[in-house]
């Protein structure tokens, strides 16, 4: 039977003593997850409501373009990590000044252009995210496919941490941000109604996806707005590609440093694991190791092979943009001229005639594109090609439960 699609969206348009070394150079551990009134309630009753129909047989297919066009403008695509340990983006020139970031792992995972968005695009986003959050009302969504309603969540969880921090930024650290009257942290303050229940988006994680998703790849889908985070795609999810898309991001996050890295015989690993340590790996860490030598490649899957013991690092609270979440000025002179300023300076000695300004996220767009060149250049060096037999192939894409 071919599925019916429901462009529900069609309207919109979008033009320890390492740790603490790690804290001071911008890594923390993060907020603990907010208590609400109901905390006490049982889980399973809690959450019911938003529990996959064991049975469901709409064959109904949302459309996610205007996600779609959105996320291709504003994310960059970074690659796979070079698993090295690189320096921040230069200071400027002739000063020891630095802005933007300062950790060796800023290169990892895709970015936000969030410094050019304007208010036009802003007020988009989120008409976006608000008729995004409206097709609850329209779509029973615990009806659709499992692949579909894990595609919406990532897209509505995802969408509204951009949005949220657009309209906010300059942030230096989302996961800090306090919202609403009672300033309750980002990832658990309410941002959204769904089937009458306002969501925090912790509660879309783990109350809900966590809960009644059991491979452990569903965490990769969610996007937290910092370093530490698993990389944004640059589309909206959806169904059909959401098995595949969450073996990519998965891939990409266990073989980056800020997924997987090793402390002499101890293995340090994202903090956001933490979230699914209960519901994913009971077992810890053996279950945990399993996971992750299934996406390793040599280098990392050497590293798991050696540990004795797994610990959590530090976590890096920097936004997932290529300044850091600072807003970026420019210091340098165009014969004379100082774009902080914006005034003529009487100065002594010899002007620079036609220096061209310097912008923090201008000079990280530069060394960004030195590392794509650089993969690339591996790409060409090492591919291989894997022709699957023709009876080994399948039409239909795997159901993620």
């Amino acid at each position: 039977m071919s599925k019916s699609r429901t462009n529900v969206l069609k309207k919109i348009t979008t033009a320890s003593a390492v740790g603490t070394l790690l804290a001071a150079l911008g890594c923390a551990t993060p907020p603990a997850p907010y208590r609400g009134p109901d905390a006490d309630v049982d889980a399973d009753e809690r959450w019911s409501a938003f529990a996959p129909q064991p049975s469901a047989s709409n064959t109904e297919a949302l459309s996610y373009a205007a996600i779609d066009d959105l996320m291709t403008s504003i994310v960059i695509n970074m690659g796979m990590s070079l698993r090295q340990r690189l320096a921040p983006p230069p200071s400027m020139s002739g000063t020891r000044i630095r802005r933007g970031h300062t950790s060796s792992v800023w290169q990892e995972g895709n970015k936000v252009i969030f410094r050019r968005l304007d208010d036009r695009t802003k007020a988009a986003m989120r008409v976006l995210t608000d008729a995004l959050a409206a097709v609850s009302k329209e779509v029973e969504i615990t009806t659709l496919s499992r692949n579909e309603q894990l595609a919406y969540w990532y897209n509505l969880h995802n969408l509204l941490v951009v949005t949220e921090i657009a309209e906010r930024y300059p942030v230096r650290k989302p996961s800090r941000l306090l919202v609403g009257p009672e300033q309750v942290y980002f990832h658990d303050a309410k941002l959204v109604t769904i089937k009458g229940r306002a969501l925090s988006l912790r509660d879309i994680r783990v109350n809900i996806v966590q809960r009644y998703w059991s491979d452990p790849r569903v965490i990769y889908g969610f996007f937290h707005g910092d370093l530490a985070s698993p990389s944004l795609l640059p589309r909206a999810w959806s169904a059909d590609r959401v098995a595949a898309d969450l073996d990519a991001t998965a891939t990409e996050f266990v073989n980056a440093l800020r997924g997987v890295d090793r402390l002499r015989d101890k293995l340090l690993v994202s903090p956001i694991y933490r979230e699914a340590q209960e519901t994913h790996f009971s077992r810890w860490p053996e279950d945990f190791l399993e996971h992750l030598a299934k996406y390793a490649k040599p280098e990392a899957a050497g590293q798991i092979a050696r540990t004795q013991s797994v610990e959590f690092a530090p976590y890096l609270e920097r936004t997932a943009d290529l300044t850091g979440g600072e807003r970026q000025l420019s210091m340098n002179r165009i014969n004379g001229q100082s774009e902080l300023f914006g005034a003529w300076w009487d100065i002594d000695g010899v002007d620079v005639p036609n220096a061209r300004p310097y912008r923090a996220s201008d000079v990280a767009e530069r060394v960004v594109s030195k590392k794509l060149a650089d993969l690339r250049h591996r790409g060409r060096r090492e591919k291989v090609y894997i022709i699957d037999p023709p009876d080994q192939r399948s039409s239909a894409p795997e159901v993620v439960r």
